[in-house]
């Protein structure tokens, strides 16, 4: 009996796949539960994969939108992984659905190749179903069409393709739209029967949830800046600016999620007022334009050996308010998880809560800290590695917006100027000589931290071939109300491997905690408490910054 097995792809974009490919699926867990059609995966099955794709078969795939009903709907499937080396759930997926009279087109069901092409099936005439042909054009690449086939898993472990079934059908719900079939495997076949995809069972639901908003009676002003920190023992996750309003006993919290920094979820007080309380499955919005993200709440008991963390479900989110100090705190985690059923994988977590109000004043950034550097000469280009910590807090220990942290680079003293032209080493970097304190040489931000304290980035320089510099440099700059505070720098030499402090600016004099005093003379420049200036305070709290006739500048808080 000839074998065609398996390829599974992770890559959206390019299929890179090759005409005879050779791949075992061996897993007991997994050859337990495969069933499809006739067949059940602990029962040999006498079946020859073709030479060729049955003659049936269209010969093109439907790559434009039909005509009809255009709807977005949430498809939860299980897929095997080849990179992995395991199944993966995929809960809430993106896809779009055309409903034309009893016509119903579906795009993207094979959830690990993403080419915006569709199949076509029908409404049966009791309504209960929908009918599928089998062996449906998918992609055409590198002279191979690739086909949508039902599939099965012998007791080997091996895939096959279905060339015998004429059709495959999911469930239909007349009244909700919804498809569903649990026992649905469906592959990516290609014109020879080589198996390259395994998915296993789907669900469709049309996609009909809406963002938390604010209230109308809830303003501008009335939203406060709250800093967000969490328990220094936990190496993933780094502080952030949140922020929080109340309506009555309803209570919003927006910046939880940074996939949706924009999000709002909504919680309420109980009858004491000393704690809040949001319920799971609350939408967020998408992550990456593709899976719908929805906020569960969870205990969070540390890392696994491969140091991922780990975590429980829980009911709820809840928070614990101090009306004193007008904090919030939560000992157990908050996760962002793709689909509304929670139980897919979660693409985001903080694992406690530490919110407090924040009143941005300038600040001294505490020192970087360079941890090593590592030079490769092989190729034409110097290929310099250097791994780093940016501290998001100030040299009292005090939170400071990352937002408003950045770094520089120096090379023998001489600051790195980032040339992020396109196509360019820095092609990503949104500034040429200061860069976000989040942000890595990858062009995304790094999720990766240290000790709570800032983001350890590796970063890769692009050097000279002839420069062997013989010191690096890091030092932090931040903005707050108008002023530029540079850290101390850390001075790494290259021969010794040792590093060496040089002083920066002076510490910032802190906040005065008195009201606005007209008698106050100088000029005078309003901030609100994110640090943006404003032409003048209207309702709320504000920093106002004054410049004396001595030169010297006192910031004031002014409560409108």
């Amino acid at each position: 009996m000839k074998r065609f097995t398996l390829l599974a792809l992770l890559c959206a974009s390019v299929l890179c796949i090759q005409a005879q490919s050779s791949f075992h699926v061996s897993k007991a867990a997994a050859a337990a539960k495969q069933v499809t059609h006739s067949w059940l995966a602990d029962t040999p099955a006498e079946l020859t994969a073709p030479a060729a794709a049955p003659r049936h078969a269209a010969k093109h795939p439907i790559d434009e939108q039909p005509e009809g009903t255009l709807l977005t709907y949430a498809m939860n499937t299980y897929y095997y992984s080849q990179n992995m080396d395991e199944w993966v759930h995929r809960y809430g997926q993106k896809t779009m659905v055309v409903i034309d009279g009893n016509d119903v087109y579906i795009r993207n069901i094979i959830n690990t190749n993403l080419y915006n092409t569709w199949i076509r099936g029908e409404i049966s005439a009791d309504r209960k179903k929908v009918v599928f042909d089998n062996y449906q054009p998918y992609v055409e690449q590198g002279g191979y069409t690739y086909y949508v086939s039902l599939a099965y898993v012998n007791s080997s472990g091996d895939v096959y393709p279905d060339t015998e079934a004429e059709e495959f059908t999911m469930d239909y719900d007349d009244a909700t739209g919804s498809m569903s079939n649990a026992a649905l495997n469906l592959s990516l076949v290609n014109t020879d029967g080589g198996v390259f995809t395994f998915n296993e069972g789907y669900e469709l639901n049309v996609f009909n949830d809406e963002l938390v908003v604010l209230p109308e009676s809830i303003g501008e002003s009335d939203i406060q800046p709250y800093s967000l920190k969490w328990d220094s023992s936990d190496p993933y996750y780094y502080p952030r600016i949140v922020y929080v309003a109340q309506d009555g006993n309803d209570v919003y919290f927006k910046g939880f999620s940074t996939k949706n920094p924009e999000a709002w979820v909504k919680g309420a007080f109980n009858e004491a007022k000393d704690k809040v309380t949001i319920p799971n499955g609350q939408y967020v919005g998408l992550y990456d334009d593709l899976y719908f993200l929805y906020c569960k709440g969870a205990s969070y008991s540390g890392l696994d050996d491969d140091g991922w963390p780990i975590y429980a479900n829980k009911d709820e989110i809840e928070l614990a308010y101090n009306a004193e100090n007008k904090s919030f705190t939560g000992a157990d985690g908050i996760l962002f998880v793709l689909g509304k059923e929670l139980k897919g994988g979660y693409s985001q977590s903080i694992p406690s809560q530490d919110l407090k109000p924040f009143y941005g004043v300038p600040a001294k950034p505490k020192t970087p800290e360079i941890r090593g550097f590592d030079i490769d000469t092989q190729f034409q280009t110097v290929n310099s590695s250097i791994t780093y910590v940016v501290p998001v807090e100030d040299v009292n220990g005090n939170f400071i917006s990352p937002d408003a942290l950045y770094y520089i680079f120096f090379l023998d003293d001489e600051q790195l100027h980032f040339d992020n032209v396109p196509g360019g080493f820095y092609q990503h970097f949104p500034d040429e000589w200061e860069v976000p304190c989040q942000f890595t040489d990858r062009g995304k931000v790094n999720n990766r931290t240290d000790n709570n304290n800032g983001t350890q980035t590796y970063h890769v320089l692009g050097i000279d071939k002839d420069l062997r510099p013989a010191t690096i440099a890091l030092q932090s700059v931040y903005y707050m109300n108008g002023t530029r505070t540079l850290s101390d720098k850390c001075v790494y030499n290259t021969a010794t491997k040792t590093t060496t402090i040089v002083e920066g600016d002076p510490d910032p004099a802190g906040i005065e905690g008195i009201s606005a005093d007209s008698s106050l003379a100088g000029s005078k420049t309003y901030y609100d408490l994110t640090g943006r200036q404003v032409a003048a305070p209207q309702k709320g709290l504000f920093i106002m910054s004054v410049k004396q006739a001595n030169g010297q500048t006192k910031n004031i808080k002014v409560l409108k």
